[in-house]
């Protein structure tokens, strides 16, 4: 019975390695395609902390907006760094895990923000929102 539960242990840590590398390449192909946010002017621009990340790129389509950049301070600095940015605003917060911030403006804007950690190089935060 062991030696089963060993072997199904086995088996699922690479499909969370998939996933994990799902997301670096999608963090990856933002910051590969996607323009200085600075050029591209979202609006409304997504609530950067530019203490603890560097290099925001990313695209509008519509009143979506994609934004990654790279984290330059501890995963959990950044994060906390993210929800005063969205305080300052007045807009609302929260935490849905360990990775991830929701945020919502009083106008319906919705955003979502998770923390890519990758293995091999840099790790990413990303901007997903919807609205004005």
């Amino acid at each position: 019975m062991i030696v089963l539960a060993l072997v199904l242990a086995g088996c699922s840590a690479p499909v969370r390695d998939l996933d994990k590398v799902q997301k670096c390449q999608g963090a990856k192909d933002v910051m590969a395609t996607g323009l200085p946010v600075d050029e591209f002017k979202p609006d409304p621009e997504p609530p950067l902390p530019s203490d603890s990340v560097q290099d925001p790129r990313g695209k509008q389509k519509g009143d979506s907006v994609e934004v990654a950049a790279v984290i330059d301070a501890d995963p959990q600095v950044v994060k906390e760094s993210i929800a005063k940015a969205v305080s300052a605003r007045g807009w609302s917060a929260k935490s849905d895990n360990g990775s991830m911030v929701s945020y919502e403006s009083p106008s319906g804007l919705k955003g979502d923000v998770k923390l890519v950690l990758c293995d091999d190089e840099d790790d990413f935060v990303v901007f997903t929102q919807q609205g004005k």
